[in-house]
């Protein structure tokens, strides 16, 4: 399903931690403005944790789990919709077409990734280890899109590789497995969206982790 168009894309994950910040609407305007061809992914912040709650208390078992935490996607969607006139939340790729060139696509990661799985050259992992963080990067591969922007509520430190920050939390374990199996990762930045001055760090190709 690539297409040179998606290469022009920047896919930017918002985390769900960042959806209890009464500043994020105006940083993430801030952000967008220094993006031609912005797609939006928001993680699932506090609605995803429900559902854990619920897996805990009613061992749903994780593809159901997962399947219902993918819902969760859907409704920081529409809530961030909502913050952003100028977005619209785009049930399927083939949607983005329809929209004018003013308006910020925001990814129905359901929708989304039930149309890619029909030829991807790999399924998404249906467990909680994957979460925002990969079905963005999943995105991107399935896609071809060049670049993707995480825009976070931490510094990332400058010392860690992949596995150790997810092993630190901040992004999920499914994440370095994934890139390992990209053969051209997408060029990944890393804003702290609640610094003082949010600035894109780079993460430098040595970060990819090498081959178990």
């Amino acid at each position: 399903m690539q297409d040179p168009v998606w290469s022009q894309r920047t896919l930017l994950k918002v985390g769900g931690s960042l959806l209890d910040w009464p500043e994020l609407l105006e940083r993430l305007q801030d952000v967008l403005s220094t993006v031609g061809h912005p797609l939006l992914l928001i993680g699932g912040g506090t609605a995803a944790n429900v559902v854990r709650d619920w897996d805990r208390i009613h061992q749903l078992g994780e593809e159901t789990a997962h399947a219902i935490a993918m819902q969760s996607l859907q409704l920081t969607a529409s809530l961030l919709a909502k913050l952003l006139p100028e977005a619209e939340v785009c049930g399927t790729p083939e949607e983005l077409s329809h929209l004018s060139s003013s308006t910020v696509a925001i990814i129905d990661p359901p929708g989304w990734v039930n149309t890619l799985e029909g030829n991807a050259s790999q399924p998404l992992e249906p467990r909680w280890e994957t979460t925002s963080d990969s079905i963005a990067l999943w995105v991107c591969r399935e896609l071809g899109i060049e670049e993707l922007c995480l825009l976070k509520s931490v510094d990332r430190p400058d010392s860690f590789d992949w596995d150790e920050l997810a092993a630190a939390g901040l992004v999920d374990p499914e994440f370095p497995r994934l890139i390992r199996t990209m053969v051209q990762p997408p060029t990944i930045r890393w804003i702290n969206l609640r610094s003082g001055t949010p600035a894109a760090q780079p993460m430098s190709s040595e970060m990819i982790c090498p081959p178990n």
